[in-house]
């Protein structure tokens, strides 16, 4: 029998048909309005179509990373859409690269003690992440 094929939810229209034709994964838009900034789907039907879904694990971006504040978004509803996505993940992992590090955009995002797991393009052990490395696993 073969293996399930592993769904992806995505937020973003361009993120979709990127993962399109990769094996075994089978896109899934969540609709709703688009935030021009990113080109994400937000607003309220964007939010309920994510909460109707549970995850394993969200992997999520941010605008910018704050080892005090936390992460930050460039508007409130791409906040509120990530946000409402972490609510029924069982884990959340965060995925940036180290030009967001001890950065703050518009909109708060997540507090640190929510993330599990900070990937960047760094080393873990590069002195650039040592304000996070107390505070988040990194990899």
């Amino acid at each position: 029998m073969a293996a399930p094929a592993a769904d992806s939810v995505r937020p973003a229209p361009t993120t979709s048909s990127a993962i399109r034709s990769t094996p075994g994964v089978i896109p899934i838009l969540i609709g709703g309005e688009t935030e021009e900034l990113t080109d994400s789907f937000v607003g309220p039907i964007a939010v309920h179509a994510a909460e109707s879904l549970r995850y394993t694990r969200f992997f999520a971006s941010a605008s910018a990373i704050d080892s005090k504040y936390g992460t930050s978004e460039v508007s409130l509803r791409e906040a509120e859409l990530k946000r409402a996505f972490n609510r029924v993940a069982r884990e959340l992992v965060l995925c940036i690269d180290s030009s967001k590090l001890e950065q703050q955009s518009t909109a708060a995002g997540f507090a640190l003690e929510e993330v599990s797991v900070l990937i960047t393009e760094l080393a873990p052990t590069d002195p650039r992440l040592d304000a996070f490395r107390d505070l988040v696993e990194l990899r």
